[in-house]
């Protein structure tokens, strides 16, 4: 398992495009050793740096100076999805509500403008509030959120997987803020 950091860097250092820096590539490196000696690595590299260098052409992986087999694809259209599932029981009610709230909207004012975005809220049953539709939509839609009742969490779970497009295409992101377990909803955690 030592050799993993020098097949990582090995791939940063062929992969890298020259006259980027890291802060502008965007590059997303995900490394998997759960099979080792087997190790996947899958590099996400985007457009703006695929565009400019051919995937088939530009990018190899080298290990310990040895060529290894690799499967280089072109970029494909990714849509980003993301469903938000906030906790809004009575529990939540004050600065909990108020500190998720704030890390929500700063998480969607991050996200691309493209990205396709929903809300929903887990206060005594789970409830869409927003979307699909708009990261400003659920935007808009936190800054009314008021706290109340019981905890439906694993319904709120269970109905943000059904919004996900079934597009292939599609990079499904679900996003659960809670403070405490479920008390009230018809799923159970292994259905959620």
């Amino acid at each position: 398992m030592r050799r993993l950091p020098v097949v990582v860097l090995g791939l940063l250092l062929v992969l890298w495009p020259a006259g980027v820096s890291a802060q502008e590539s965007g590059m997303e490196i995900v490394v998997d050793a759960s099979d080792h000696p087997r190790v996947v690595v899958d590099v996400l590299v985007p457009a703006a740096i695929a565009e400019r260098e051919p995937p088939g052409e530009a990018f190899a992986l080298v290990e310990n100076g040895r060529l290894v087999p690799a499967a280089v694809l072109a970029p494909a259209e990714t849509i980003t999805e993301v469903v938000l599932v906030v906790d809004t029981s009575g529990s939540m009610d004050g600065e909990p509500l108020q500190t998720a709230v704030a890390a929500a909207t700063g998480f969607f004012d991050r996200l691309p403008e493209a990205t396709v975005a929903s809300l929903i809220t887990t206060g005594g049953s789970s409830e869409v509030v927003s979307g699909p539709g708009s990261t400003a939509a659920v935007a808009d839609a936190l800054s009314g959120l008021e706290a109340d009742g019981e905890t439906a969490l694993y319904d709120g779970v269970v109905d943000a997987v059904a919004l996900f497009d079934a597009d292939p295409r599609t990079r499904a992101l679900l996003v659960v803020l809670s403070d405490g377990a479920d008390t009230a909803s018809e799923a159970d955690a292994a259905e959620a």
